[in-house]
């Protein structure tokens, strides 16, 4: 197996060991406290829920499954919590802090932060829980406060198990729940993948990642989890209920099946893709959680959707785990537009008459590669470097971190990007050939928004892949060396097709929040129209960017209509895109990776 620890959380760290064979607890304290509702839940969180075609079904299912955890689950054991604060009058800020007084905790997430409710995911006990919410129950505060656990359907993010079954995956993130620790999950997820690692009953080390313990639609847990389906359908036949989903080919018998078959199968001694699956893991503890990436050196997806269904099973029965999702693949989502986005004003550039020029500014890219021979940003001095080397002496391009390759594609994407933001042209690469441009004619049309600012590069793409490697989860590697270069800005034109709050969401969330808050993070808002608003422009502290349309002569007409790819609004608690600019139809700089050393317009080979 292969393994890369990067121990930095910064949750307090709580033991927590997992759960052995399941036995119902004695009966405890009545807890006074009402459930979060399954429809401010489906506000709050994409699950697994949101699949099932009727919501009296998934609410159901809710409200079995938290029963089950309550009762089978140790009582003194932390795990992850919902709790939504819905005091009116009051920010979500004080929400948090009166949260955190009334259960003793110290890490809150927030999830939902509206005006009418707030509401966080944590760390705490059933017995914790059981005595904090009697003794708000004596109090005014009762009716603000609603908690439910996080069980294993609402950890699972809405497309996941789609995605595992269409051999889509080939990544999962795994989010421990604020206050919990990481660290018995990553001793688990090393000893077990290690061939000679052997379980107390002789059993390979890997059975403990696929034996579904916890998880209450497994088999061993069947009588357990029919009677919590009879207590959340009020009536004294779950298993008609079952029947009747049977018997129309109801989604939840269906997924029902599909988990125990997973189960079943992941199990059995001869499932050697199993095997495979668990030695050719890289691990990676973050920030918010851990990343688990599938063969990272064959570029290739999970295709045994039964092993992975049974792991993430196993994993979504962790007290410690709070969420479980996959990344899914990215993508990539100027002369009329400098005028438009200054003034409005044909030929009018204001900013730029006024000196606002982006000049003593390093932008930071991420994108498919970059064509550094073209005139935009050629620096005819020699010695430049592509091999993650800051060199502020160079004209354009004063980083240029190969993290995928040193190059662009024919036509790429990343050229295109960098000379709309800062491309300049120069007659011979040096900065006092810039002026011997004339400016009155189309050359000044290939110079981009900021055209005396300078680029600080980051290549995801490599030439012989059409996947982009973006290592999100490690701040360092993905922004630390552009802010030693001088970067406060980053820009990416790319993202995945998930338009809710997710994994990178949070991370770019988290960086600009706690890790840098003198940098900001500007991305594209994604090309999937009415779709919504893709991740990760949909963070809260993101400047998602839409586009305009710029398609046709005079570019006047279109240029105050949002082009009808652009990604649209709302995003769950807040309203996106933040700003829309020209971005339909935009002359840029054409990479030519063979291209002579400043090739520009008016090339043979340039365009």
């Amino acid at each position: 197996m292969m393994l890369s620890k990067r121990s930095i959380s910064i949750f307090v760290a709580i033991a927590i060991s997992f759960p052995g064979t399941l036995q119902a607890t004695e009966e405890s304290a009545p807890v006074a406290n009402p459930n979060v509702p399954f429809s401010l839940h489906q506000r709050v969180l994409t699950s697994e829920l949101d699949n099932y075609p009727s919501v009296e079904d998934a609410s159901t299912v809710y409200e079995a499954e938290a029963n089950f955890v309550r009762e089978y689950l140790p009582e003194d054991q932390p795990r992850g919590y919902m709790i939504c604060h819905t005091k009116e009058n009051m920010s979500g800020y004080l929400r948090g802090e009166e949260v955190k007084a009334f259960f003793d905790v110290s890490e809150l997430g927030i999830v939902y932060n509206q005006h009418d409710s707030t509401c966080f995911l944590t760390s705490v006990s059933e017995e914790v829980l059981a005595v904090v919410m009697n003794e708000i129950s004596s109090s005014n505060e009762m009716a603000s406060i609603q908690v439910q656990p996080v069980t294993t359907l609402m950890k699972m993010r809405r497309h996941l198990t789609y995605n595992v079954v269409n051999e889509q995956v080939r990544e999962l993130d795994v989010m421990i729940c604020p206050g919990s620790s990481s660290e018995d999950m990553m001793n688990d997820l090393m000893t077990s993948t290690d061939e000679d690692e052997m379980m107390g009953n002789g059993e390979p080390g890997y059975r403990k990642l696929i034996s579904g313990e916890g998880f209450p639609w497994a088999l061993q847990h069947d009588h357990a989890i029919h009677k919590h389906m009879r207590r959340g359908l009020h009536s004294n036949d779950s298993q008609s209920w079952l029947q009747s989903q049977e018997s129309t080919n109801g989604h939840h018998s269906r997924h029902l099946r599909m988990w125990r078959q997973a189960l079943s199968i992941a199990s059995e001694d001869e499932t050697q893709e199993c095997v495979d699956m668990f030695e050719n893991m890289l691990v990676i503890d973050t920030l918010l959680g851990i990343v688990i990436r599938f063969y990272p050196d064959e570029n290739k997806k999970v295709v045994n959707s039964e092993c992975l269904l049974a792991f993430i099973a196993t994993l979504s029965a962790r007290p410690e785990v709070c969420s479980v999702e996959t990344t899914g693949g990215f993508e990539f989502f100027n002369q009329i537009a400098q005028w438009t986005t200054q003034s409005h004003t044909p030929n009018y550039r204001p900013f730029w008459d006024k000196g606002i020029t982006g000049k003593g500014v390093v932008v930071q890219v991420s994108d498919s590669g970059l064509d550094t021979n073209h005139c935009n940003f050629f620096d005819s001095a020699p010695g430049e470097l592509k091999d993650n080397t800051i060199q502020l002496d160079r004209r354009k391009i004063v980083l240029y971190h190969n993290y995928a390759d040193d190059s662009d594609l024919y036509n790429g994407h990343g050229t295109h990007i960098v000379g709309t933001i800062a491309g300049k042209s120069s007659i011979d690469g040096t900065i006092e050939g810039e002026s011997s441009f004339d400016y009155n004619n189309d050359t000044e049309q290939l110079d981009g928004m900021a055209r005396d600012a300078r680029i600080a590069f980051f290549d995801i793409q490599r030439a012989s892949s059409q996947d982009l490697s973006i290592p999100f989860w490690d701040f360092d590697a993905l922004f630390g060396k552009a802010v030693s270069a001088g970067a406060t800005i980053h820009n990416g034109s790319w993202g995945n097709g998930n338009s809710e709050y997710g994994w990178i969401s949070a991370f770019f969330d988290l960086y600009m929040h706690q890790m840098n808050d003198s940098f900001l993070i500007v991305m594209g808002a994604g090309n999937k129209g009415v779709s919504g608003v893709m991740e990760p422009s949909n963070a809260k502290n993101v400047i998602a960017v839409g586009a305009s349309d710029a398609n046709s002569a005079s570019h006047d007409e279109n240029a105050n209509t949002v082009a009808y790819f652009s990604g649209r609004g709302y995003s769950l608690d807040r309203i996106k895109p933040d700003i829309i600019a020209p971005g339909h139809a935009i002359q840029s700089t054409a990479a030519r990776p063979d291209g002579s050393p400043g090739h520009c317009i008016g090339d043979p080979d340039n365009s």
